[in-house]
């Protein structure tokens, strides 16, 4: 914008003509082997269940954090074994309806049984990440995950989007074909 304000006489100088541009890094994420993923299921199992649900939403609906913080009760139908993620919430702007396993199943049920209010959001604000009308924020899901990488002594690479790198990859191995993974 300031280069273009400069060639067009909007402004005498660029301010930002003389810095350099970061370089660009490589994402630092790898695959969360099976033994791995067992540790972090009995961790959160026992220290923050909700949290657990939150890793098997993106390891096997392969739903993005952000989308995550983001879903709403009546974004879930149960009866056809779905969650809908709104074009607004998620990355590319389309909406896509995210498949709920029956693992997953079970861990939802009671939530959206207990709290019928459809506009709750399904990770809330506060400690437990109970529905409540707000929604959890996004870097909160990290910091449950760094501290429990931190106590596992698990890698700084293995990183929460790492289960969704993790659950694609082993749905490839499974034989699923590309177009549908």
């Amino acid at each position: 914008f300031w280069q273009w304000s400069f060639e067009h006489c909007y402004c005498r100088e660029n301010p930002f003509a003389g810095l350099k541009l970061l370089p660009k890094t490589a994402k630092k994420r790898i695959l969360v082997d099976p033994v791995s993923r067992q540790r972090v299921s009995d961790y959160f199992e026992r220290e923050k269940p909700q949290m657990l649900l939150v890793c098997q939403l993106v390891y096997s609906s392969a739903i993005r954090p952000k989308e995550i913080s983001n879903i709403q009760l009546k974004h879930i139908d149960l009866d056809r074994h779905y969650i809908l993620i709104e074009a607004e919430n998620a990355k590319n702007g389309k909406a896509r309806c995210a498949t709920i396993t029956r693992e997953i199943e079970k861990y939802l049920v009671p939530l959206v049984e207990k709290y019928k209010n459809g506009d709750y959001y399904l990770f809330g604000t506060g400690k437990q990440m109970l529905p409540s009308v707000g929604p959890a924020r996004r870097n909160y899901f990290t910091k449950c995950w760094d501290k429990m990488r931190r106590d596992l002594l698990l890698p700084e690479e293995m990183q929460l989007y790492s289960l969704r790198d993790t659950g694609l990859t082993d749905l490839l191995h499974a034989g699923v074909d590309q177009l549908t993974v």
